[in-house]
């Protein structure tokens, strides 16, 4: 799968499942660790493991290997790496104070659609 359709596939798998302000920032141009990160809010801690748990069985689906994970049960911020896309989850509080769109602001923003 081409990394912008992977990237992208993770945005609207999040937007299935309720996420908020869900943005996808290409940084192929700024970081040498990725080429894309794909950030989400959610409202609950479960509802955290619920985004990253279908994210990880849709994309397992389509053979794209899961490379690592961070956060628990109990974590505020989850984080899936896929090597070229890396989704993040936060709270809003954790979203706010970790704050990656300031941080990576120099991205390139992807627009993505719901289907």
């Amino acid at each position: 799968m081409r990394t912008k359709t992977k990237a992208l596939k993770i945005a609207r798998i999040a937007d299935d499942k309720k996420g908020e302000n869900i943005l996808a920032l290409d940084v192929r141009k700024i970081s040498n660790l990725t080429d894309f990160f794909v950030l989400a809010t959610g409202q609950t801690m479960q509802h955290l493991r619920g985004m990253c748990e279908e994210i990880e069985r849709k994309m397992k689906e389509e053979d794209v290997a899961l490379i690592g994970m961070d956060g628990t049960d109990a974590s505020s911020w989850r984080v899936l790496d896929y090597g070229d896309v890396i989704f993040h989850c936060f709270n809003e509080e954790s979203r706010r104070y970790f704050d990656l769109e300031h941080l990576w602001g120099d991205a390139k923003i992807v627009e993505w659609k719901k289907k």
